[in-house]
């Protein structure tokens, strides 16, 4: 949300569906609904099958598990976040 807020096109990829995997559905629902709003682009249930660079872009290559429909999509740049750890 904050590069989106800074003028950055925001697209999230999540293996898991929904967003928030640990918590209540109505709450996943809700920020996707505010993602959707501020022009967040969000993939479910999607992998990464292999990231490249191409012509001075990151090239992702994702598969849809539920439909294994494959999407091609291009970045200037990646953030990627694995995994998440208790305090």
């Amino acid at each position: 949300d904050f590069y989106s807020s800074m003028g950055s096109k925001v697209t999230i990829v999540e293996f898991q569906d929904p967003l928030l995997t640990n918590e209540d559905a109505e709450i996943s629902s809700i920020l996707e609904k505010s993602f959707k709003k501020r022009g967040i682009q969000f993939f479910v249930s999607t992998g990464v099958e292999s990231a490249l660079i191409e012509n001075s872009q990151v090239v992702l290559n994702l598969l849809d598990r539920n439909t294994a429909k494959k999407e091609k999509l291009s970045f200037d740049k990646v953030i990627v976040g694995i995994g998440i750890s208790p305090n």
